[in-house]
């Protein structure tokens, strides 16, 4: 298939067409005091205003509510890992159905032998994660293992002939009376409506917007694998844009921290900068809930308008 072009006021303008003003009235991005002020602002104005065209603007300050415009309509991706653990504890509770022999197979198995899988493996190979042939290869031999410490389990047991009665007896008798049910429901639903901490890994991802629609600069993109060094450069690209941006926001480094910090810790410093910045007028509880900034220098900008859509899109691939 060859590429397809939109026209987006077009587009719009066919969407939003049977659209009903009172039911886009009652959205939450809409009845936000702020955004309704921008949305306000813009109607009001004597010429046309392209939210995503700056030129268009005028006296206007849209950049806020052109990135927040964004974040909401964006899609929003969703760690897989999150949706795994969904779908692992589905057979870990009564509700759906699951009986107690199943549900005691399940967390026993999770419990008794993945989770020391994982840290077993991990001290065998240097990875985050598992995959693959590798994978495979290492929980069988992990198996073969757990195979000599389980035939030691059983003779405690009593033996063979000992372990299989327990099996019989587990398999036929469901010990979990209908009364501890209910209540084992009940507590389960208090817990839900507790609060508690969600792992990084389990987090939704940020939405990443392009410099096309107004994006700011995307912190993650600032390594070294992307430091293109161009020809008759002492610097690369990466690194020379964020001496650049340390040099526009007066970010004061010594000549010896200059030399040895890293470039993520350079980083680092220019959005601890950045979450000084929008702590009053974004919802941000710590340095690291900022993950772009507003490019200050030049060479930083130049940056964001001439490479990362281009990174994005690889990192997307």
């Amino acid at each position: 298939r060859g590429s397809i072009t939109l026209n987006l006021q077009s587009s719009m303008e066919y969407i939003t067409s049977g659209v009903d003003p009172s039911v886009v009235l009652k959205n939450e991005f809409v009845k936000d005091e702020d955004n309704w002020q921008c949305i306000q602002r813009m109607a009001d104005a004597e010429q046309p205003v392209d939210l995503f065209d700056p030129s268009t603007w005028g006296d206007l300050d849209l950049k806020e509510f052109q990135y927040r415009f964004a974040c909401a309509v964006c899609i929003h991706p969703t760690h897989q890992q999150l949706s795994e653990s969904y779908v692992q504890a589905l057979a870990l509770v009564a509700l759906t159905g699951i009986g107690e022999f199943r549900r005691g197979n399940r967390i026993e198995s999770t419990s008794g032998f993945l989770r020391y899988f994982t840290e077993w493996a991990a001290e065998i190979v240097d990875t985050k994660r598992l995959q693959g042939a590798m994978k495979a290869e290492l929980l069988l031999t992990y198996m073969d293992k757990f195979q000599v410490w389980g035939d030691r389990a059983i003779e405690l047991l009593g033996g063979p002939k000992v372990f299989e009665e327990m099996m019989n007896h587990m398999k036929s008798v469901e010990k979990q009376s209908d009364v501890e049910r209910a209540e084992g429901l009940e507590a389960f639903k208090k817990g839900v409506e507790l609060d508690y901490s969600v792992p990084n890994a389990d987090k939704t991802a940020k939405v990443d917007v392009t410099a096309r629609v107004g994006g700011r600069l995307t912190l993650s993109l600032l390594i070294l694998k992307n430091d293109t060094k161009l020809s008759g450069e002492s610097e690369g690209i990466v690194t020379k844009a964020v001496h650049a941006e340390l040099k526009a926001r007066n970010i004061k480094l010594t000549e010896n921290e200059m030399n040895k910090l890293t470039l993520r810790n350079k980083v680092h410093r220019i959005r601890a900068h950045e979450f000084k910045e929008l702590r009053t007028t974004r919802d941000l509880k710590q340095e690291t809930d900022v993950s772009d900034v507003e490019p200050w220098s030049v060479e930083m900008k130049a940056f964001l308008n001439e490479k990362q859509d281009e990174l994005l899109a690889a990192k997307g691939k």
